[in-house]
């Protein structure tokens, strides 16, 4: 017999939800993070028209490219994408003026190789020119193939920022390499829909829980290699068209939601800091991105190993 599965209706807050207060994004105009450069390797992105900007490198399956095979075949990728550089009534990612560039890396069944994913780093740095990239992806084996790329993505001047994983246990790999930028996830008390998978994603202890309502996710990574938090339950997020529902939303939870909100909001940062802008790509400019990130960060009064320098917002 199969069962039924209540879908909670998602608000129209026209465009604002409360991790885009968290982080004092929500009354800064749509051209936020302009002249900042961003690569998302994911699950692809598209179709969905809140994300028909952004432009798409394409698939690196099997260390072979193909130049029109970027569409998202995961709905993770999409999701990414517009949390960081979304256009929508409905949800507005965070730094919508920045420039996003995809690189799909995943198969349809969901899997996914290091090597792979080194590949599309070095397409974006070398032919790209991206300040940033997202890695909302990982796994608990060090890859020497994916930290040689990101150690020469560093030098040539771009920061990787990557979600801790969900496992609730030690910060996977690559957001584990000392390079990046390691984000774990939030949650806050009252937004969740009672009864929504969400709403499950509260902690029992009471360490776990810091000021303003604010929580740290009970599926959240972990230890000293964290660098920051950001929110990472119930975010509201474009997901591919399917079957009749031409523009789609959906909550999800995960520090691969995190990552893209500091991922978006670094974007603005570094949009506005003339020292950053006029710097050479090598690692002192990658270096400086580590620093103003770091300075906008603020305690929410957990332990470091679980919001490592706290919350980053804007000023």
């Amino acid at each position: 017999m199969r069962g039924s599965l209540r879908c909670h209706p998602i608000i129209n807050n026209g465009g604002s939800f409360w991790w885009h207060d968290l982080v004092k994004a929500s009354s800064r105009p749509t051209s936020r993070g302009e002249g900042i450069r961003i690569g998302v390797v994911d699950s692809g992105c598209g179709p969905h028209p809140d994300v028909d900007h952004i432009r798409s490198l394409g698939s690196c399956v099997n260390q072979s490219w193909s130049a029109h095979d970027g569409m998202d075949v995961l709905s993770h990728g999409t999701h990414v994408c517009g949390t960081i550089g979304g256009k929508s009534n409905m949800v507005t990612g965070i730094a919508p003026g920045a420039t996003v560039i995809s690189a799909r890396v995943f198969k349809s069944s969901g899997s996914t190789n290091q090597a792979d994913i080194a590949l599309a780093i070095q397409k974006l740095v070398a032919e790209e020119d991206v300040d940033l990239i997202n890695l909302s992806l990982g796994g608990k084996i060090a890859s020497k193939i994916l930290h040689d790329e990101i150690k020469a993505a560093v030098e040539q001047g771009v920061l990787c920022i990557c979600a801790a994983a969900n496992s609730a246990g030690p910060v996977q790999w690559p957001a584990a390499f000392p390079e990046c930028i390691a984000v774990s996830a939030l949650g806050k008390l009252g937004w969740p829909p009672v009864g929504s998978i969400s709403n499950c994603q509260v902690p029992g202890k009471k360490c776990f829980f810091g000021r303003d309502a604010l929580h740290f996710a009970s599926f959240s990574c972990y230890g000293q290699e964290i660098f920051c938090i950001a929110p990472g339950v119930g975010i509201v997020g474009p997901v591919p068209k399917r079957n009749d529902r031409e523009i789609p939303y959906a909550a999800l939870d995960g520090t691969s939601m995190a990552s893209p909100i500091v991922c978006g909001t670094l974007a603005i940062l570094l949009s506005q800091d003339q020292d950053y802008l006029t710097l050479d790509r090598d690692q002192l400019r990658s270096a400086k991105a580590r620093e103003v990130l770091e300075s906008a960060c603020r305690s929410i009064g957990l332990s470091n190993d679980l919001q490592g320098h706290g919350l980053c917002a804007l000023s």
